[in-house]
């Protein structure tokens, strides 16, 4: 499971780092997950072939025991975890995607729907595997919409969206640190963020 963790970026292992221990797998691989996604959509030519793609994690993450596919590490960890809620909220995170057209072709309605529901997935399912009945989805939202928008190269600040309050206390270091990412926070300041929550 270690070097699952590690196939994320450097930015993202710190997020993970300060997950509670018997939480980072868990979370490293939702956030593994959310840029496995993040890729289909963002590599396809067509969005038929996007969808098709999305579709199989969707029908994947369900599948029986006996049914599901092979060969594929990703999902065989999302299993072999044996979390519940992680595959819960993987699936919710699939949905999400299956709202965004590809290349940036989106209506205002699908970003609005899909910042929501990938903001509810990742922040409020971070929430979940650690076993807190909190909603963090309105940060959630922020970070969803900032980061799409940066990867499609618009400027996060084109969102229409205030940054909202960064949510207190270091249990949630994990996503203040995303949303700092969303805010093209990084270096020293990202750093001193991680240590104080600041």
């Amino acid at each position: 499971m270690i070097e699952i963790v590690e196939q994320l970026s450097p930015p993202l292992r710190l997020a993970v780092a300060y997950a509670p221990k018997s939480t980072r797998v868990a979370f490293a691989l939702l956030l593994l997950l959310d840029e496995r996604l993040a890729q289909i959509v963002e590599r396809a030519t067509e969005s038929m072939i996007a969808q098709l793609k999305l579709a199989w994690w969707r029908d994947a993450l369900t599948a029986q025991a006996e049914n599901r596919p092979k060969g594929e590490p990703l999902l065989s960890a999302l299993f072999d975890l044996q979390r519940p809620e992680l595959l819960a909220v993987a699936g919710e995170l699939v949905d999400a995607w299956e709202i965004l057209p590809c290349h940036g072709e989106w209506s205002g309605a699908e970003l609005d729907a899909f910042a929501k529901q990938r903001g509810d997935a990742v922040y409020n399912g971070y929430c979940r595997l650690i076993g807190l009945n909190q909603s963090a989805a309105a940060a959630g939202e922020e970070w969803a919409r900032a980061d799409i928008l940066n990867r499609y190269g618009f400027a996060a600040t084109d969102s229409g969206m205030p940054n909202e309050p960064l949510v207190k206390g270091r249990i949630f270091r994990p996503l203040t640190i995303l949303t700092m990412l969303s805010r093209n926070v990084s270096g020293p300041r990202l750093i001193v963020h991680s240590l104080t929550g600041h």
